[in-house]
């Protein structure tokens, strides 16, 4: 069985040995890289979309690269990647608030990176509570209950 840790906002994981890793989203987006031939997985939880701070696990952009060049460091070719996307949503009715931001400069980071989701799984108005097996890539994702204020 694998061990198991929480991802705070603004934290990255990448995991070279199994591990099940869990976090809860709003507006904050996660983006997970896995490499099958590796069997290597990493997995972020950033609030913000885009930062000038070289590798910053807190914007959306910079957690981006930092996981990407990760495994370029290791020779992983794009191609090789899966990446999922998750969260971005508006949790207070705004339409074009940060949730949406965090969305649009994940696409626009993985497009230049010559990347493309295979899930996107972002927008609405309720959290998404993840876990995410490094050894597999899978992510297990369940809504978060909305509550009245």
């Amino acid at each position: 069985m694998s061990s198991r840790i929480n991802l705070n906002p603004e934290e990255i994981v990448i995991a070279e040995v199994p591990i099940a890793v869990s976090t809860v989203l709003g507006s904050c987006l996660a983006v997970v890289f896995f490499c099958c031939r590796l069997r290597i997985g990493a997995i972020c939880h950033a609030t913000l979309p885009q930062g000038s701070c070289r590798f910053d696990g807190k914007y959306v952009n910079q957690a981006i690269a930092y996981m990407f060049h990760y495994f370029e460091g290791l020779k992983v070719r794009p191609a090789e990647l899966t990446v999922k996307v998750f969260g971005g949503a508006e949790m207070f009715g705004v339409t074009d608030g940060v949730g949406m931001r965090n969305q649009q400069a994940a696409l626009e980071a993985l497009k230049q990176l010559g990347l493309n989701p295979s899930v996107l799984d972002v927008g609405g108005n309720r959290g998404r509570r993840l876990v995410f097996f490094s050894e597999t890539g899978e992510v297990y994702r369940k809504w978060v209950k909305r509550t009245t204020r």
